[in-house]
């Protein structure tokens, strides 16, 4: 893997600690957030390498903030949850570029970021973003106030 790689992961209770150790024994510098805001924040201003969302967050949850999270960052998405296959589809359909059902083996997990980052810095040159401090006119920026960032098209 080439260069400091980043993984944030959004998690409301830590429930993967063992998916944040095979990232760092991985080489990855992990970024935790413990809600959706704090994630969205962490996403602009840490440019991660990768995302990975918990579906099971208390105030927005995690598949609802994935056409936000894909407006803000072009890194791969990993969610995590319960599986179904209408939870699946749905994640899929609204940003996720993987969904891994819990409990998830975190050799298939390591395999699986390794592959979406192969794939993803062969094909898309990352997105410049405003720093939460201010947006292009200088003036503040709150992307979960702007409710065009939730549109997924």
């Amino acid at each position: 893997m080439m260069g400091s790689l980043t993984a944030l992961i959004i998690d409301a209770e830590g429930q993967q600690p063992s998916l944040a150790v095979a990232l760092e024994n991985a080489g990855f510098q992990v970024i935790r957030a413990w809600d959706t805001e704090q994630g969205v924040r962490r996403a602009l201003g840490e440019s991660p390498s990768i995302v990975v969302v918990s579906e099971d967050m208390p105030s927005l949850a995690g598949v609802e903030m994935l056409p936000l999270l894909r407006r803000l960052t072009d890194s791969p998405i990993v969610t995590l949850g319960v599986g179904g296959k209408m939870r699946v589809i749905h994640a899929l359909l609204n940003g996720a570029d993987v969904y891994l059902a819990l409990p998830v083996n975190p050799t298939e997990f390591m395999a699986r970021i390794r592959a979406l980052l192969r794939r993803y810095s062969a094909a898309r040159p990352r997105r410049e973003f405003c720093s939460p401090g201010g947006g292009p006119r200088g003036e503040p920026i709150n992307p979960l106030a702007d409710p065009h960032l939730y549109d997924a098209g």
